[in-house]
């Protein structure tokens, strides 16, 4: 699941080296295995404040999901590509990589957005 994870992160993610954009938005929708909700949450929460942290982190906010037992969604801007994929390189976030094949039920599901109204 890890490597599907972030396969599929870097096929959602355009190349960085691109220009940036003015608000870049990417929503991230995660499953847990079941009986996991609780560690995956754990987890996901142990992201928000050193995320915060990174340059270029506009907002980085963790939901969870009241229809879907077990989902959590991510709701993060960024100001461009370029501090997104640093944020990829993180340890943090490289170190949730790692326990990924335990937490998840599938690889996560990315939607990156550029905004185009109404952000504040």
């Amino acid at each position: 699941v890890a490597e599907a994870v972030a396969q599929r992160l870097w096929t959602v993610l355009p190349d960085a080296r691109r220009l940036d954009m003015a608000a870049l938005v990417v929503i991230a929708t995660l499953d847990a295995k079941p009986g996991r909700e609780a560690d995956l949450e754990r987890a996901l929460e142990a992201l928000v404040a050193p995320t915060h942290a990174e340059a270029g982190c506009r907002a980085y906010v963790l939901h969870r999901d009241d229809a879907v037992p077990g989902r959590f969604v991510f709701y993060e801007r960024w100001d461009g590509e370029a501090d997104l994929a640093a944020h990829f390189e993180t340890p943090h976030l490289k170190a949730f990589l790692g326990m990924a094949d335990d937490l998840l039920a599938k690889p996560l599901d990315v939607v990156k957005c550029t905004e185009i109204a109404g952000g504040a």
